[in-house]
C-alpha cells in the first residue's frame, strides 16, 4: 500500500499489514504523524513478512508521536539465518523524536532459532532489525563431531 498524501497531518489509530503488504509513505510534500498509532502485523513469517518505509519524504515530522508495533512473528520453520527488516524510517523529528514502542512484537518459535529485535538509527534513518540463527539441535551436533572423528581416524589408519 503506498500513502502519497497532502500535505498535513497522519491520523489514523491503527494500520494493519497483513500477509507480504508494505506501507510505504512518500510525498513531495511535508506531512506527519498527528497522533499515535498502532502498526499490526498479525501472525507472519520470516518469508512472508510487511514493513513500514517513509524514508523518500521532503519533509516528515513525528511531533514526538510514538508507533508501537504489534503482532507475532512464527518463526518455527526457519532455517539458516537471516534478517528481517520491518520499518525503516527518515524523520525530521521537528518537536521532538519519534518513538517506536518494540514491546508489543511477540516471537514464537522453538529453542533452536535465536533471535533479537533491535532499533538502530544510521545516517538519520531509524531502523526495526529482526536478526535470526537456527542452531542445531544437540544430536545433529553430536553425529556431525562422530562423523569428522570418523573421517580424521580413517584417513589416519591409511
Amino acid at each position: 500500500m503506498v500513502c502519497s498524501p497532502a500535505k498535513g497531518d497522519l491520523n489514523v489509530n491503527s494500520i494493519t499489514l497483513e500477509g507480504n503488504a508494505h506501507l510505504v509513505f512518500e510525498s513531495t510534500n511535508a506531512f506527519g504523524l498527528g497522533r499515535d498509532f498502532t502498526l499490526n502485523f498479525g501472525t507472519f513469517t520470516a518469508s512472508e513478512h510487511g514493513s513500514w518505509t517513509a524514508t523518500d519524504i521532503t519533509n516528515f515530522w513525528v511531533n514526538h508521536h510514538s508507533v508501537h508495533f504489534t503482532g507475532t512473528l512464527d518463526m518455527n520453520s526457519l532455517t539458516g539465518s537471516g534478517t528481517i527488516e520491518l520499518a525503516s524510517i527518515k524523520s525530521d523529528q521537528w518537536d521532538g523524536p519519534l518513538t517506536l514502542d518494540l514491546s508489543g512484537l511477540n516471537i514464537a518459535s522453538t529453542s533452536q532459532v535465536q533471535a533479537n529485535v533491535t532499533q538502530i538509527t544510521e545516517n538519520g534513518v531509524t531502523k526495526v532489525i529482526i536478526n535470526y540463527e537456527t542452531v542445531p539441535e544437540p544430536a545433529t551436533f553430536s553425529l556431525g563431531i562422530l562423523g569428522l572423528g570418523g573421517l580424521l581416524l580413517r584417513r589416519r589408519r591409511k
